[in-house]
């Protein structure tokens, strides 16, 4: 395998990034009908590594040499982008609402305080 140190073969990128586009849109998905506050860590997690692929993925727009791979490149820098969006602006949005959840939690006393 030549090319770059440090580039993804060809097809890697694009899968990575449906991989994680997937995976994103999954969890952010509005029809769960709850809010996931567990899941926020992931969600911070994948945007880290969808901003990477964002990265990666105008690093390979820049050195592509055909229309084929500057496809694969555009169309990888889009899905990177909209992981990217989806999991900040879930992460945003829903953030305050998970963090006052959990102070009533940590507020309300436990059953077996009241019994005793």
């Amino acid at each position: 395998m030549r090319g770059r140190p440090g580039a993804l073969p060809g097809a890697a990128l694009p899968v990575l990034t449906a991989l994680l586009a997937g995976v994103v849109i999954d969890l952010t998905w509005p029809t769960r009908g709850a809010i996931f506050c567990e899941g926020l860590p992931q969600l911070a997690a994948l945007s880290a590594c969808a901003a990477a692929l964002l990265v990666l993925s105008f690093r390979a727009l820049a050195a592509a040499s055909g229309p084929d791979a500057r496809r694969l490149a555009a169309g990888s820098a889009i899905l990177a982008g909209l992981a990217f969006f989806l999991s900040a602006h879930f992460i945003v949005q829903y953030r305050r609402p998970c963090a006052a959840v959990q102070q009533q939690l940590h507020a309300s006393p436990s059953p077996s305080s009241k019994s005793q």
